[in-house]
């Protein structure tokens, strides 16, 4: 019995298509997570870039407090002014010094060195100032500068802008006024931060970073990428925003936050798939989830289709044999172990069912014909042309009456309507009729022993109306001549009955022989009920009682048993069924 679904096409494409529908939504599930997350991790990006620029921002701002605080406090010390004065207003170093002589000569206050103040307010505090540059706007112009080791380098004539390295970000510029005209600007102050300093961040998000300034250039920036350095200066165009942006074949996602003043916006970046890849592991494991989600639903789904397609084929072999006839195949056939109450199980059960009737059914029907046959073929088995014995039979009668024999004309002329009845080709007669059959043949045997035996049969009007097998009442008769006859009695008697009984009828066949042994009438039973037969054996009780049992079915009952009075009586017990209930006609 096939039982693997993949036999039948009709479930091999509800698999293939539920397989592919499993894989189409696992798909879009994946996506649609896989969208949520990304999603997630960008607003992660955004918050955590926006929490790196708050706290440049801070660091700026404080630096520039700072720096006007520190001007504001030259501004406050006259000595500090004035020495300021003179630095602005020498033509060369020497002239420097002797300018501070004459301010020292002329003032009560001891001179404060400017350029000294400078150095121990930069050497002794921390932040993130790295140097500190003075250019004058006089002529000849000089400038002072002074990195955060304390080296002062002072140059008259020289309008070069100093720089301590490439990397110097202006943190903030602070005008020098002339002590008592602050209306006029001598030079301004410049204090310098290392942008790599200032300007890092210690993030934990994917992706570059850098600040850029009001004229498109880039500081601090964490990679060297050339895509990264493309993909800052796209999203510093766009301004205080977050978003994403297609370029170079990627996918770009950016948060751009802007300093209020303007001076700077610090950018972030981050390639979609450089996100996908930092968060590689969750996304296997999500991937991992739905391909056991995957797995399980497939695996119902071809449960479930194995589940069916077990009934299917077990459905498929009943019928097969049925087909074939082979009603003991389908009773041998093992029926699914895990089979339930569900309709394939109804099904399949009523199929078994089916079939088990079906064999019964031929099988009664079958050995039905068999024994009618049979019953009619040793009945007349030892004549070839039955015209020929009626004819012959015809013949000797007719001698008899012209030799004045009336009782030997009247036996011939008896037991030619008994062939001729016997012989006829009807299975099932009324049972008037298998009462004339039964009355021919005792009339014979009276001709036979006119002196010792008689009959009577009495069967009720309704029950002669009713169909039965043909030629059944006759054996049971020959049966009582046969064994219980007693050839030195004066009266063998032998009376017929037939009453309704329940929902049927009871016929009696009662003589008053010499009766059957306690011993044997048991085993007489039980073989005539088995329907065992051996070669050679006559029409009898067995064959009548298959026959009868055959076309009566379950209700029907037959029993032999001795009367207390003595002989024998046969108790037949039929259902009140018509012959049209089974089918008896030749095919």
């Amino acid at each position: 019995m096939r039982s693997q679904f993949f036999n039948y096409q009709i479930y091999r494409r509800r698999f293939t298509l539920a397989v592919i529908l499993v894989f189409l939504f696992s798909t879009l599930l994946l996506v649609g997570i896989l969208a949520f997350f990304v999603s997630s991790w960008a607003s992660q990006h955004q918050q955590e870039s926006k929490k790196s620029f708050e706290t440049i921002l801070k660091r700026v701002e404080t630096e520039e407090e700072y720096a006007e605080d520190y001007v504001w406090d030259i501004y406050s010390s006259l000595p500090l002014m004035d020495d300021a004065d003179a630095f602005f207003s020498a033509n060369d170093e020497a002239d420097y010094i002797s300018l501070r002589a004459e301010q020292s000569l002329s003032s009560s206050i001891q001179i404060r060195s400017f350029p000294q103040y400078l150095r121990n307010s930069l050497t002794r505090r921390g932040g993130y100032i790295r140097g500190i540059s003075i250019l004058s706007n006089t002529s000849p112009s000089k400038s002072l500068t002074m990195d955060i080791t304390g080296n002062l380098q002072i140059q008259y004539g020289d309008s070069g802008t100093f720089r301590f390295s490439q990397n110097c970000w202006t943190i903030a510029t602070c005008p020098v006024r002339i002590s008592g005209r602050l209306d006029k600007a001598l030079g301004e102050v410049r204090f310098w931060a290392d942008a790599n300093e200032i300007f890092s961040v210690d993030h934990s998000y994917v992706g570059s970073c850098a600040v850029v300034d009001h004229n498109g250039r880039l500081w601090a920036l964490d990679s060297s990428n050339e895509d990264s350095t493309k993909w800052i200066q796209t999203a510093a165009k766009n301004g205080d925003a977050s978003g994403s942006f297609w370029q170079d074949g990627r996918w770009v996602l950016y948060n751009c936050n802007q300093d209020p003043a303007q001076q700077f916006s610090f950018v972030t970046v981050v390639g979609l798939t450089e996100l996908l890849s930092a968060n590689r592991e969750m996304i296997w494991m999500l991937a991992l989830a739905i391909l056991l989600l995957d797995f399980s639903v497939v695996m119902f789904i071809y449960w479930s289709m194995h589940y069916d397609s077990v009934f299917l084929g077990y459905l498929l072999g009943i019928i097969e044999r049925v087909e074939r006839g082979d009603f003991k195949g389908v009773a041998a056939m093992k029926r699914p172990s895990f089979q339930g109450k569900d309709e394939y199980s109804l099904i399949s059960e009523a199929l078994e069912n089916m079939s088990q009737a079906l064999d019964e059914y031929i099988l009664n029907e079958y050995r039905l014909k068999i024994k009618q046959q049979e019953t009619a073929m040793l009945a007349m088995q030892h004549q070839i042309n039955p015209h020929f014995l009626y004819n012959t039979l015809e013949a000797i009668r007719a001698k008899a009456l012209m030799e004045k024999n009336p009782l030997t004309a009247d036996a011939i002329a008896l037991l030619g309507d008994l062939y001729r009845d016997m012989v006829r080709k009807e299975s099932v007669v009324f049972f008037w009729e298998e009462k004339d059959l039964l009355e021919n043949y005792l009339q014979i045997m009276m001709l036979r022993f006119p002196d010792s035996f008689v009959y009577q049969i009495t069967l009720d009007p309704v029950l002669l109306e009713k169909k039965t097998p043909k030629f059944w009442l006759q054996p049971l008769a020959e049966n009582f001549f046969s064994h219980g006859f007693d050839r030195n009695s004066e009266y063998n008697i032998l009376v017929v009955t037939g009453e309704a009984e329940g929902d049927g009828w009871r016929i009696e066949m009662i003589d008053n022989g010499c009766g059957i042994p306690e011993e044997r009438l048991s085993e007489i039973n039980e073989k005539m009920r088995s329907g065992e037969e051996t070669p050679g054996t006559s029409i009898g009780l067995r064959n009548v009682y298959i026959r009868l049992a055959y076309y009566y079915g379950k209700k029907f009952s037959m029993e032999i048993k001795n009367n207390p009075e003595g002989g024998t009586c046969i108790s037949i017990y039929i259902p009140n069924k018509e012959a049209s209930d089974v089918h008896t006609v030749d095919s």
